[in-house]
């Protein structure tokens, strides 16, 4: 059976295994055959925040399928366009999906307790996730909208050239980046595992992301080729480029989905919680290896 949920009090996180007030059980009373049936057959309710998850889900592995497709089969513009336009219905529906799941985060636990000194907060978590959707979204949208800008008024998609509008971007990136992420030293649970297991990597994540976008040091001049030409390498083109965020959102859905069916007792819930540490590890490991070149020419430019 999946482990019990609880309440977290204050002294969840101690030397000893946590211990946690139960909440009322949202359920009727019955028989326990009842009961078990109910655990056993979830009741999905596809509302706003259910379809708006399905169509976000369907809308980005289509684009990121269309992204590793052949272009021959379309123009390069018309591939590029038919590739924007389903990017930016993606982001816009997991901006809905997390925006209507919000009103929904006190039907989930507080919080359940993983393993020794690795306890869980469920609510914080769901909005962690729910903000790092609606900075996923934001990036992407962002990415069309400055190719869309280049392309029509330069001719160059691939413009390097920093405006106002990249500068206020960019701070914005950086700001929402620390208000949401970052760790507070007084208000964060560092003798909670969870800390280091989800809280930490993410909030990395995002804020190494999120200083790429300040124009100075968003893109650097490489050096020159065997033909003698020096090209620009940009973070959003080649650290960390759509694709790469497109497989995180994906990921983000799916682990969500997923911890969905675990507090309706479908899963088990403590493999959920390694299955997911797993994949945002892996998603955390995978980036650095791609972008710490860009960051070490980077920092080489710099200092």
């Amino acid at each position: 059976m999946p482990p019990r949920v609880h309440e977290w009090s204050h002294t969840a996180v101690s030397d000893e295994v946590p211990t946690c007030n139960y909440p009322p059980l949202a359920v009727s009373s019955g028989s326990h055959r009842h009961h078990r049936e109910s655990r056993t057959r979830p009741r999905l309710r596809l509302g706003t925040h259910g379809w708006s998850g399905v169509a976000s889900t369907v809308l980005t592995s289509a684009v990121i399928l269309v992204a590793r497709c052949s272009s021959s089969l379309l123009s390069d513009d018309s591939h590029r366009w038919l590739s924007s336009l389903l990017s930016l219905s993606a982001a816009g529906t997991a901006a809905v999906t997390a925006s209507s799941g919000i009103p929904l985060v006190n039907q989930a636990p507080v919080c359940t307790v993983i393993a020794r000194n690795v306890v869980a907060p469920h609510r914080d978590a769901f909005r962690r996730t729910a903000f790092s959707v609606y900075y996923l979204s934001a990036r992407i949208v962002w990415n069309h909208m400055r190719w869309v800008r280049w392309s029509k008024y330069s001719g160059n998609a691939d413009g390097v050239s920093f405006g106002v509008l990249d500068w206020a971007w960019g701070c914005a990136a950086l700001l929402y980046a620390i208000k949401h992420f970052l760790p507070r030293i007084q208000e964060t649970e560092w003798r909670n595992g969870n800390t280091y297991v989800f809280v930490v990597p993410m909030a990395s994540g995002i804020i190494a992301d999120a200083v790429f976008q300040l124009p100075l040091v968003q893109c650097q001049m490489m050096k020159a080729d065997s033909d003698g030409i020096a090209r620009n390498s940009c973070w959003n083109r080649n650290a960390v480029n759509e694709a790469d965020l497109l497989c995180v959102l994906l990921s983000a859905l799916f682990v969500a989905f997923m911890f969905t069916l675990a507090f309706r007792g479908t899963l088990d819930i403590k493999r959920c919680y390694w299955g997911s540490a797993a994949v945002v590890h892996g998603i955390c490991w995978y980036l650095l290896i791609k972008a710490l070149p860009f960051v070490v020419t980077s920092l080489h430019s710099l200092f």
